[in-house]
């Protein structure tokens, strides 16, 4: 079976997000720990622009 289980889709995710957090420490703010829902929004947003650009860019 080549489908990857949960556990490895949710290690992959992970993953992708914290190259994305490294790359655009930024739009984080470090000093809160929670984020507004808009904030949040905003960060998915630019998280899913960012894979797409990336995947592009992978080919």
């Amino acid at each position: 079976m080549d489908q990857p289980n949960a556990l490895e889709k949710e290690v992959k995710k992970i993953k992708l997000y914290d190259e994305f957090y490294q790359e655009n420490r930024i739009l984080f703010n470090e000093d809160r720990q929670e984020f507004m829902f808009k904030q949040m929004r905003y960060v998915e947003e630019k998280f899913r622009e960012w894979k797409y650009e990336r995947r592009k860019k992978d080919g």
